[in-house]
């Protein structure tokens, strides 16, 4: 059982990927208060978990219902998450992930993000409904279905909790040139200089 746990979470943490989540969700929300921050993270988590456990428990009779075989299901999941790898190693799809999160951040008002784009698709996207539904599918029983989906919730829970880890005045005040070196221990701020570290997700 416990391989059958590290297989399932080493293949949706690669899939769903909580730390580059993480920065593009601090610079979609660096204009909103920490409160809204915190709001919207855990919405995000929450709307995503119910469309992961439902395309897990009942996504082979919505293929039933939709006339489609599961052994095509199967190899379309294959290459889409053969695809996914070739764009991690090529960095393509962290670039769409930030293409994405720019045009929502390029709004002046403060937009709810928990549903588009964090929910759909950086979390519960194509390659990670597709994972599920196929460990399902190869894995029956009560203990064999627990396991995954105890995977599939520690690895929610860990994009829920990974935002926190990134200092919240870096993330929601990227606007000036000196936020990018305010001390994470001392919240005192230095003006920046040239070779100065700036934070990913300070994107202007």
């Amino acid at each position: 059982m416990l391989d059958l746990f590290l297989s399932a979470f080493a293949t949706l943490f690669v899939v769903i990927d909580p730390p580059g989540c993480a920065p593009i969700y601090a610079g979609l929300v660096r204009d909103a208060s920490r409160r809204q921050a915190v709001a919207m993270a855990l919405r995000a988590s929450l709307i995503a978990t119910i469309i992961l456990v439902v395309f897990a428990l009942f996504g082979e009779d919505l293929l039933g219902a939709l006339h489609i075989e599961l052994n095509s299901f199967k190899l379309a999941g294959g290459i889409m998450l053969f695809l996914i790898a070739l764009d991690m190693v090529f960095e393509k799809r962290t670039q769409r992930r930030e293409e994405r999160a720019e045009k929502v951040r390029a709004t002046p008002e403060v937009e709810d993000v928990s549903v588009f784009p964090m929910a759909m698709p950086m979390i519960a996207g194509p390659g990670s409904i597709a994972s599920v539904m196929l460990m399902m599918s190869r894995n029956h029983g009560v203990e064999r279905v627990s396991v995954v989906l105890a995977a599939l919730a520690t690895i929610l829970v860990m994009d829920r909790r990974w935002p926190e880890k990134v200092d919240s005045d870096w993330a929601m005040d990227c606007s000036s040139p000196m936020s990018a070196n305010t001390s994470p221990k001392t919240g005192s701020r230095e003006p920046a200089s040239a070779g100065t570290w700036r934070p990913d997700w300070c994107i202007s």
